[in-house]
C-alpha cells in the first residue's frame, strides 16, 4: 500500500473501513455468481428478488448513509482482489440497503457514444440515484 493510499484508509471511519472490507469480499462472490448463474438466479441467492414491498421513504439519514455505501463499493469495485463493474456493486449496494430495510432498486441503462454501445448499472433510493456523478443513460423498463 502505497503513503496515498494508506493515508487514505486511515481518514476512514472504522465504521467505513468494516464495511469496505465487508464489500471487497462480497463482490467477488457476485462475480462468481453472476459468471455462473447470471442476473435472475445472482438476484435470488441474494434475496433481492423477492418482490418484498418496502413501505414509505427513506430519511436524509438513510440517504447520506446509502450515498456513502455507494461510494464504498466504488471504492472496494477498483481496489479489491480484482476490478469488479458497475453491476457487480450496484448489486452489492441493493442487497446491502434491503437488508435493512431500505427500498433500494437496481436500475440498468444503456445508450450509443460515437457509435459504441454504453450500458451502466446503479441503485436508486427514493428515486435517487446513489454516488453517480455523471448523466445517466435511458433506464431499460
Amino acid at each position: 500500500m502505497n503513503d496515498g493510499a494508506l493515508a487514505r484508509w486511515r481518514a476512514l471511519t472504522w465504521p467505513d473501513r468494516g464495511r469496505l472490507l465487508a464489500l471487497v469480499l462480497l463482490l467477488p462472490m457476485i462475480d462468481l455468481s453472476l459468471r455462473a448463474f447470471g442476473l435472475g438466479v445472482t438476484r435470488r441467492l441474494l434475496g433481492i428478488d423477492r418482490g418484498r414491498v418496502f413501505p414509505g421513504v427513506a430519511t436524509s439519514d438513510a440517504l447520506a448513509g446509502a450515498d456513502r455505501l455507494a461510494v464504498l463499493a466504488s471504492i472496494a469495485g477498483r481496489r479489491g482482489v480484482y476490478a469488479n463493474t458497475c453491476l457487480r456493486q450496484a448489486l452489492a449496494i441493493q442487497w446491502w440497503l434491503r437488508r435493512r430495510g431500505l427500498p433500494a432498486e437496481l436500475r440498468i441503462g444503456a445508450h450509443v457514444v460515437a457509435g459504441s454501445l454504453l450500458a451502466h448499472a446503479w441503485v436508486e433510493l427514493d428515486g435517487h440515484a446513489l454516488a453517480q456523478s455523471s448523466e445517466l443513460p435511458p433506464v431499460f423498463s
